[in-house]
């Protein structure tokens, strides 16, 4: 009996079917082998779209439906992640732009290099993409030093407007 596998989608990071001595593809199909009880294990195999039918016994129009589906659900999951995250992200960004304007109304907002580092790290460590952290820091520190506080807070309002919108997304929108 053949095995049997589940379509993940497609990838164009491999290029070359593992099934035949094809290469140079654009694109793979993506499957990954179930166990008897359907069930996911192994690692996943690459194969062009013809190999991919072969092995499910299908037809490559089927194959292909199947593989821009599985890649459509992928993309609206991950979309779906970063909403989620930037929802999050939002609630803290507010509370410490928030915490930022009633100190500077207050007059206690001291602009000491200490005062603003930590609201740049507060405010970097909040922000809803992990892998933008970093470019978030330094945007901020560029603010403070180029005009301090008032600044500081102005680059933490489009941070805010900017994560709002992503927060606010559907993900089935592509």
């Amino acid at each position: 009996m053949a095995p049997a596998y589940t379509i993940k989608g497609t990838t164009t990071d491999v290029t070359n079917c593992e099934h035949c001595p094809r290469r140079g593809l654009r694109k793979t199909v993506v499957l990954v082998p179930l166990d008897a009880d359907g069930n996911e294990f192994g690692e996943p195999v690459h194969y062009g779209t013809s190999c991919a039918a072969r092995a499910l016994a299908v037809t490559t129009h089927e194959i292909t439906r199947a593989a821009r589906a599985a890649d459509l659900h992928q993309r609206i999951a991950a979309r779906a992640a970063l909403r989620d995250a930037a929802r999050l992200g939002l609630d803290k960004i507010r509370t410490h732009r928030h915490r930022l304007q009633a100190r500077l109304d207050a007059g206690t907002a001291t602009d000491t290099g200490a005062g603003a580092l930590a609201f740049v790290t507060a405010l970097g460590v909040a922000h809803w993409a992990p892998e933008r952290q970093d470019a978030v820091n330094a945007e901020l520190r560029a603010a403070h030093a180029a005009g301090g506080f008032t600044a500081l807070l102005a680059a933490a309002g489009r941070h805010e407007a900017a994560t709002a919108r992503v927060a606010a997304l559907d993900p089935a929108e592509l």
